[in-house]
């Protein structure tokens, strides 16, 4: 059983120019999935502060989980301590990362291959046609039960 591979996108966002970051994430965010990756970007996300602003080291720990649960880490080059941050938490938990796409391209993959689900164990079918009505009835007649007790 495969699933797409996900990248976390790594880009600079308050240093430089605001609007250029924005559209090179996309830019870069658009193609990957457009190849076949699932995309985390957290440029996206940025969007958040507008409407109730998150401290910097809640958001910070919020990207480290995305890069945890990521195959690859892909960074935009540019200034960005947020993203040499990431990047060296990448490293430390033995995460890949790219700065270049052709090169995130050739030596990456879209699909990850994952283990199948263990099987259930079926349990045995219940026959209700070899029932003992008088039986069963007499069994549920005997039980001394009360609604409300424990």
């Amino acid at each position: 059983m495969n699933r797409r591979a996900v990248v976390y996108l790594s880009c600079p966002m308050r240093l430089g120019d605001w609007t250029d970051n924005v559209v090179k994430a996309s830019k870069v965010g658009a193609d990957l999935m457009r190849k076949g990756y699932t995309v985390i970007n957290p440029m996206g996300s940025w969007l958040l502060n507008v409407a109730d602003k998150v401290d910097n080291e809640t958001w910070l720990e919020n990207d480290y989980g995305a890069i945890l649960v990521s195959d690859y880490v892909f960074r935009i080059p540019g200034a960005s301590e947020y993203g040499d941050l990431e990047v060296d938490f990448a490293i430390r938990h033995d995460k890949d990362y790219w700065t270049d796409l052709g090169d995130f391209y050739r030596e990456t993959s879209t699909s990850i291959e994952v283990p199948d689900p263990p099987e259930e164990e079926m349990e045995e079918e219940l026959d209700i046609t070899d029932c003992d009505t008088k039986t069963d009835t007499k069994k549920l007649e005997s039980l001394d039960y009360r609604a409300g007790d424990e």
